[in-house]
């Protein structure tokens, strides 16, 4: 497949085939919309527990949402028995919300085979499709069945890769591609170059400096030169617009490939909706500023901007 989009109606004809991996990556926190409030808890049909919170994250770093090391993804992947064969499809529970974080770090670490469920479990839902009461978990046989009420227990560190699991696969060894992520230092000087275009998917009022930041010491207001869309606008209900939708889009906001596209947001999670709608439109190069305002607001040494 060339498309990073995968349909309800693909996933359904898929399911069940040896190399196909189902993962749930919501988030329990959601910020920057009304979240969908389910009630109770259901998942697609085989689907696994992936944590943005606890395991595709750098849990010591000082950011909120730190992009996780090349070694730690590794780890992780393989604890779910991902190995390079492996199609993975990735969801989330508020329709286009976390999934695109996920699929930009599968992607920064170089894997290919990796796909966003357009409109996520609210559009499965829709179709009508069958659901579980109860995550799968991979192990070293069969996948088995772990209760919803334990999905936050197999953390990182509680991922032990035994002899056997480590002699049946060729696990890759990951890296992260340098320009896909930039850092706070990087992005300054892009900025200051007038070199890169920044796309900070924040609400307008958080961007304009109107409304105060929800996070304690962080400045109001946006970068010098950035681009504010609201991640919003890239959404048609719980999907993604269409690709002459989104190319619309950029170019009303002047947006090209002439440069680098960068996605900025809150603290590094709904930036990747940006990223995987400018994918779908076409534009490259792109990359995510991983701090993002929690951390650039909170640095008096970077410039603000308020309208």
């Amino acid at each position: 497949m060339s498309s990073c989009l995968v349909s309800v109606d693909w996933l359904v004809s898929q399911l069940g085939k040896p190399n196909l991996l189902v993962l749930d990556v919501s988030m329990d926190k959601v910020i920057g919309k009304e979240p969908i409030i389910y009630d109770e808890f259901r998942c697609i049909p085989g689907a696994l527990k992936l944590s943005l919170e606890t395991q595709l994250v750098n849990l010591e770093s000082d950011m909120l949402h730190a992009m996780p090391s090349a070694a730690q993804f590794s780890e992780v992947i393989a604890g779910l028995g991902i190995t390079a064969s492996s199609q993975v499809v990735l969801y989330d529970n508020q329709g286009i919300y976390s999934a695109p974080r996920a699929w930009w770090i599968f992607k920064a670490m170089g894997f290919e085979k990796v796909y966003v469920l357009d409109g996520g479990l609210p559009q499965w839902l829709s179709a009508k499709q069958a659901c579980e009461t109860q995550y799968c978990r991979y192990d070293d046989g069969p996948i088995k069945s772990v209760p919803h009420e334990q999905r936050n227990s197999y953390q990182l560190n509680s991922y032990q890769l035994n002899t056997y699991q480590l002699n049946t696969y060729q696990l890759n060894t990951y890296q992260l591609a340098s320009n896909s992520v930039m850092s706070a230092e990087q992005l300054n000087a892009a900025i200051t170059n007038h070199s890169v275009q920044v796309i900070d998917v924040r609400a307008h009022e958080r961007f304009a400096g109107i409304a105060q930041e929800p996070r304690p010491g962080v400045r109001s207001g946006h970068m010098p030169t950035a681009i504010n869309i609201p991640f919003a606008q890239f959404l048609s209900g719980h999907r993604l617009k269409t690709c002459d939708e989104l190319q619309s889009l950029f170019a009303t906001a002047r947006v090209t490939s002439h440069q680098p596209v960068v996605f900025s947001c809150g603290s590094g999670i709904t930036a990747c909706i940006g990223l995987l709608a400018a994918k779908v439109a076409g534009l490259q190069p792109l990359s995510l500023y991983d701090g993002s305002w929690a951390q650039w607001g909170s640095r008096e040494d970077l410039p603000v901007v308020t309208d």
